[in-house]
């Protein structure tokens, strides 16, 4: 499937995006943090999901480009923490991390390794935070 770049842009904004507190709170009390959840489709494709997005190489040329516009578009927000869809506790997350760092490692076409790691490089963070959970949770068919 051959998708442009502003197709790209809106499949990975549209899951899931919500930008709280855009503008500074003028009270008098602490600042309210601003939460910028953002949902996307498995970029690699791991097939395990309910819902399967057949999407082209992510590792193309082409592709390689428009996620890094992408990225630099997220880095206008400037979070100060990344957290990510890997499971809680998984310490190799970060020693992957400090391995492309390094130079020592090659991006996969995975979400977290396109986005989250080169936002936190450009970003200078030092480590992401895992964040998913497996359980059995509830789901209704609408």
């Amino acid at each position: 499937m051959n998708f442009s770049r502003l197709k790209l842009t809106v499949m990975l904004l549209l899951p899931v995006l919500s930008l709280l507190g855009h503008s500074q709170a003028q009270s008098s009390g602490p600042a309210k943090p601003h939460v910028l959840v953002l949902g996307t489709f498995h970029l690699a494709n791991h097939n395990k999901d309910m819902f399967n997005v057949q999407a082209d190489d992510m590792l193309a040329p082409k592709r390689q480009a428009e996620i890094a516009a992408f990225v630099e578009s997220l880095r206008g927000f400037q979070p100060t923490k990344i957290a990510v869809e890997v499971a809680v506790g998984q310490v190799e997350l970060n020693q992957k991390y400090q391995q492309y760092l390094a130079g020592k490692y090659t991006l996969t076409a995975d979400e977290v390794d396109q986005i989250g790691f080169r936002l936190a490089k450009e970003l200078g963070h030092t480590q992401l935070y895992p964040i998913n959970v497996m359980a059995d949770f509830p789901f209704e068919a609408v």
